[in-house]
């Protein structure tokens, strides 16, 4: 009886408590660079690190999902995003991208997307889901 009741203590206190500074910080930047490294991974040409359209993707992705409370540094993300997708890539190659993605970002060709296209695009799936339910039997 013990046993069950600390394990239905333990795993409230789990869910209430929740991992502050470094850990969490940790934690949501592991989250971050798994999503963008899956998705970049989707891609079937991934032929050279350098591709300026590569960086553009990688960049608008870190832009969007990087929260700025969050203090988590972009620039590093993006380079280790790099060396997960491109194992062999060199110093070379990492600082031509990183002068890219500073560019990109100084031109202002990544942005953030508005709060109005979230808005628009999850009003859609909605109404999308809502109707296929309808059209089932």
């Amino acid at each position: 009886m013990n046993k069950i009741l600390r394990y239905y203590m333990t795993s409230i206190a789990t869910q209430i408590i929740k991992p502050r500074f470094n850990l969490s910080k940790l934690s949501k930047r592991d989250n971050i660079l798994n999503e963008i490294v899956t998705e970049v991974k989707k891609i079937v040409h991934l032929t050279y690190p350098t591709c300026i359209e590569l960086i553009e993707y990688i960049g608008t992705l870190i832009e969007n999902l990087v929260i700025k409370r969050d203090a988590i540094d972009k620039k590093q993300i993006f380079i280790d995003i790099l060396k997960i997708v491109f194992p062999s890539i060199t110093d070379e190659e990492i600082n031509i991208s990183v002068q890219a993605i500073e560019y990109l970002l100084n031109t202002k060709a990544i942005k953030k997307i508005p709060l109005l296209k979230y808005a628009l695009h999850l009003s859609r799936e909605l109404i999308g889901s809502f109707l296929k339910k309808g059209q089932v039997k």
